[in-house]
């Protein structure tokens, strides 16, 4: 293996997102994320202020990382800093484009959105990534959502909620989750515009060669500040890894 168990789980964003979750299933991410060795849990926010007196009552370090206007980006401008602004038990937000005025190309009303929420949440002390969802997008769509994330200066470009539509996916040859080659083109456009921001790649990733793949795409050092892997599935990957080791 190119790296070690304990550097990729040290990039992973250990998530539980999907409705159904119940408080024990919560309780048991903290504590997964905590024995694997992760660097934050990804969560609603329903379950924000249960899962941070997990983690500051085992004095655990893991970060707090909770999704926004998730999976859809559909609330007003207004509603979306308002809930940045009642993150007082988040240390990380992540929060979709907004995704209709991007589709109906009003890439005025997207800058002044991003630029807006980006502020807000760096007034509060948070690390904010932003999702584009890149599945829902073309080609040149794709070109220029990045180029609005990036210039309107988040902490991280991520890659996709993983809760897409498939088949509108599909439609426009797209995945739904991560795609190496549009990790790839968020390098390329961020080194274009003499950006250093991080790259979180989230969605569909399940296996070492996948997260090794995402890796080589990004350009990033293994380093949590620059590069993250959103997912799920972490303990298969953690018990792959650790079998590879072995082998």
């Amino acid at each position: 293996m190119k790296y070690t168990v304990e550097q990729i789980m040290r990039l992973v964003d250990h998530s539980g997102l999907k409705p159904y979750l119940t408080e024990d299933d919560i309780r048991n991410l903290v504590e997964e994320a905590h024995m694997m060795g992760n660097y934050a849990v990804c969560i609603e926010p329903i379950y924000g202020k249960l899962a941070l007196d997990l983690i500051k009552s085992k004095k655990y370090h893991i970060k707090l990382d909770v999704t926004l206007d998730f999976p859809f980006g559909s609330l007003s401008t207004t509603s979306r800093k308002k809930i940045i602004e009642d993150m007082d038990y988040a240390d990380e937000v992540d929060i979709v484009v907004p995704m209709g005025y991007v589709k109906s190309h009003r890439w005025d009303l997207v800058d002044q959105d991003l630029k807006g929420i980006v502020r807000t949440a760096k007034d509060m002390g948070l690390v904010i990534k932003i999702i584009t969802e890149d599945g829902y997008l073309t080609r040149e769509e794709k070109d220029r959502i990045y180029d609005s994330v990036i210039r309107s200066n988040p902490d991280f470009i991520k890659t996709s909620t993983g809760f897409a539509d498939k088949e509108y996916c599909r439609s426009l040859g797209n995945v739904s989750g991560a795609d190496p080659e549009n990790v790839r083109l968020m390098a390329s456009k961020a080194s274009e515009l003499g950006s250093d921001i991080g790259i979180k790649a989230a969605g569909g990733i399940h296996t070492y060669s996948e997260v090794e793949r995402i890796i080589d795409a990004s350009g990033r050092p293994i380093d949590p500040e620059r590069l993250r892997i959103g997912m799920s599935g972490t303990r298969k990957l953690f018990e792959e890894m650790l079998a590879m080791k072995k082998a």
